[in-house]
């Protein structure tokens, strides 16, 4: 023990250098570590991350590679990555690794989009949490019913015969001429003209409440005319009481049926 004392005392200057590069080693290790999305238990100091394991049936696993970094998302936020592919029962099987943090976010009826990040097919898994009680269990299976995997454009293009993906190119190309290199314009203008779609969405829906209701109140008229005919000549009274249709006749009064929202 003293000899090494010794040592350090008489090479005082390489034994700080020495700790110095260790030091700087283990910075570098962890930087990189951190880069590269390394799933370490929460043990670990520091870089740990308490995780759950989740799997989701999908009938296609293409383009999802475990070890790249595929992102698993919750409204574009990354909540934790792909960690395994496998094959079982004739369908893929992709296991999950997400941060414990965003577990209460999930519920059991959680469904799974998988969808392109990139023009080069580089996939994340768009996780729509659902509304059920309560949060997904650790080690839960999202069945094949409730996810989707993406669909490439050459999969919609084989559904259609000869002469209309013909057709189809034609209007393409000559959308693009047309266009002329503005694509990104025509794509901001759509975006802007959604909220304007969002409020003609709702003038429809209150248009087609107020449609219904306007035929109610024809089919109360005629109910209301025909019973007026009949009460000429006789001793029947036709009035409306507290919202209600009275039919009444020597001294009988009968209630035909609710007719507030006729005002």
């Amino acid at each position: 023990m003293k000899q090494l004392k010794r040592a350090v005392r008489d090479n005082k200057k390489d034994f700080l250098a020495l700790v110095v590069l260790v030091l700087i080693g283990l910075v570098s290790l962890g930087i990189i570590l951190a880069n590269q999305r390394l799933a370490l238990p929460g043990w670990v100091p520091v870089l740990g991350t308490n995780r759950i394991e989740l799997k989701a049936e999908l009938s296609t696993a293409q383009s999802l590679t475990p070890g790249q970094g595929q992102s698993v998302e919750i409204s574009g936020v990354r909540v934790g990555e792909i960690s395994s592919v496998n094959l079982e029962d004739g369908h893929a099987v992709v296991g999950m690794d997400v941060e414990d943090k965003y577990r209460g976010l999930i519920h059991p009826d959680a469904s799974i989009l998988v969808r392109p990040k990139t023009g080069l097919n580089d996939m994340v898994l768009e996780v729509d949490p659902g509304t059920a009680s309560g949060e997904i269990a650790n080690g839960a299976t999202i069945p094949l019913a409730s996810t989707e995997p993406n669909v490439n454009p050459d999969e919609i293009l084989a559904t259609l015969d000869g002469d209309t993906r013909g057709f189809l190119n034609l209007l393409l190309a000559d959308g693009a001429r047309g266009l002329g290199g503005k694509g990104l314009e025509l794509s901001s203008a759509l975006r802007r003209l959604e909220p304007t779609t969002r409020d003609i969405a709702r003038i429809n829906g209150a248009l087609a409440v107020r449609r219904e209701n306007i035929r109610n109140a024809r089919s109360w008229l005629v109910m209301v005319r025909r019973l007026d005919r009949f009460a000429i000549g006789s001793r029947v009274s036709v009035s409306v009481h507290c919202g209600f249709l009275v039919v009444g006749g020597d001294g009988v009064a009968t209630l035909v049926g609710w007719s507030g929202w006729l005002s």
